[in-house]
């Protein structure tokens, strides 16, 4: 403990770090703190989590608390202000709200204060996707005392487990009468630099001319592969990955599949492939549905097969469709493996 004691005096600023208060939140912001806590796992926080918080804190300055952040979620959706097409993720943030909800959690500082309470953390283990890192995580961005051990921590800690990195960091904090959530972030910040050359990233500007119709396409499989899930792009090839994916998809999303597998190259608006279909869902349905087999791709190594594109800007709807090769591929695996009504669309 001595050495990692002495390397925490030696950072600048000790013992009063610039910018860190003592039981100071990261935000004042329900809704900015839970898309970070929910986003931040496994992925770069600078480059990927940052950008998409301070978008929803200028879109949405007044979702300061709990409730508030829930009705914006429930009137715009949360996966368009932080520009996320991962449902998983998206789904975090709300199982976190509901916990919280149904434990009379409203603000920044009643989060603060509940951290506090002996089960809270068992409660926050128990949500699906949280595990100890995110559950010390929530804690630290409402300035509770935790520590949230992830590579950075360990880098300038050395070898532990996340136990034993806990307890020292804790230790230290003891000894050299330190905030814990400050030696949190502290230590956090200057980790980044003790990382191996090979994980530090460098964020350059990269401009590059594509044709207007692969704009979102690029969009999405460089955010893909930005966060750890570089998915390749489907090939006419891939016959039994396409099977895998159609024998997965309920009748519903097969019927979506299949406005799109009978005109290769046809660009529909979400409300045609609606009547298409026959089914009597919103705009707002279509997206839930495509987000289920985009996660089967995933799954399977694959991006999500069909291409879209905003041709009146992002602001207006989205235009969807399947590449001629791709309608061909999953043509194949629907006659395999046939829907009940054998739906074949006009």
């Amino acid at each position: 403990m001595a050495a990692l004691a002495a390397k925490v005096r030696q950072l600048p600023g000790f013992p009063i770090f610039p910018g860190v208060e003592p039981g100071g939140a990261r935000y004042e912001h329900m809704g900015a703190l839970l898309a970070d806590a929910a986003l931040q796992a496994a992925i770069d926080f600078d480059s990927v989590v940052k950008p998409r918080v301070e978008k929803l804190l200028a879109n949405w300055p007044d979702a300061v608390t709990l409730d508030l952040f829930r009705a914006r979620v429930a009137a715009e959706g949360l996966g368009e202000v932080l520009d996320w097409k991962h449902p998983e993720k998206l789904a975090r943030a709300l199982r976190l709200a509901d916990l919280l909800a149904a434990e009379g959690v409203q603000t920044v500082a009643d989060l603060r204060s509940w951290c506090l309470l002996p089960d809270s953390r068992a409660k926050l283990l128990r949500i699906k996707g949280v595990g100890e890192k995110t559950a010390d995580y929530v804690a630290v961005l409402a300035g509770g005392q935790a520590i949230a051990v992830d590579r950075r921590i360990r880098a300038f800690v050395g070898p532990g487990s996340d136990e034993e990195i806990r307890a020292l960091l804790t230790a230290v904090a003891d000894e050299l009468d330190l905030d814990l959530g400050v030696l949190d972030r502290v230590v956090w910040a200057a980790g980044k630099d003790e990382l191996p050359m090979d994980d530090r990233p460098d964020i350059v500007e990269v401009i590059l001319a594509v044709p207007a119709d692969k704009a979102a396409r690029l969009r999405d499989l460089t955010k893909l592969w930005l966060e750890g899930r570089p998915n390749a792009e489907w090939r006419a090839t891939d016959h039994d990955l396409a099977i895998a994916l159609w024998v997965q998809l309920d009748e519903r999303r097969r019927r979506v599949f299949s406005v799109l597998i009978d005109h290769p190259g046809r660009r529909f608006r979400a409300e045609e492939i609606i009547e298409l279909t026959g089914d009597t869902m919103s705009l707002k349905n279509l997206t839930s549905l495509l987000g289920h087999p985009a996660v089967l791709s995933e799954q399977l190594g694959r991006a999500w097969p069909w291409q879209y594109d905003y041709p009146a800007g992002r602001s207006e709807h989205a235009v969807y469709w399947f590449e001629p090769d791709i309608a061909a591929l999953f043509d194949k695996a629907r006659g395999i493996t046939p829907s009940s009504d054998g739906m074949r669309t006009p």
